[in-house]
Order: C-alpha cells, then structure tokens, then sequence
C-alpha cells in the first residue's frame, strides 16, 4: 500500500504531500523500443505582431501578448 506524507512549511505556508516509496515501472526495459522524442512537437506559426515562432495552438503570443481570436 503506497502512503504519503505531508510537510507543512511554516514559513512560507506550503503544504506538500511526498510519496516515500516509489516502485519503478520497468516501461523501458519492458518494450525495449526506440521512443521518439519529437512526437511531442507541435506544427509552428509566426506572430503577426512580434514575428516570434510559437507553437500553433497557443491562443495568445507568449512574448508579446498578442490575443489570436477564434473565427
């Protein structure tokens, strides 16, 4: 049975919960597969505004604000 554990941090008021022990998946060794990393990697556009190459399904331009609206 996994169990957690809590720290309170009187200072700065956190509160976190810390899982002991962890019991390893084995996922590598288990399918022994290349993995491709780039699965992950979103198509890109450029911002009007500030020409900054973003990912495309951001709503907003992380750089200079600019808002993309849905049409």
């Amino acid at each position: 049975m996994d169990t957690t554990l809590g720290y309170y941090c009187s200072e700065c008021g956190m509160l976190i919960g810390v899982f002991p022990v962890t019991h390893p998946t084995g996922f590598a060794g288990k399918y022994n597969q290349d993995i491709d990393d780039n699965i992950d990697i979103l198509p890109k556009k450029v911002c009007v505004e500030c020409g900054a190459e973003i990912d495309l399904d951001y709503p907003r331009c992380p750089f200079c604000g600019h808002i993309y609206e849905a049409i």
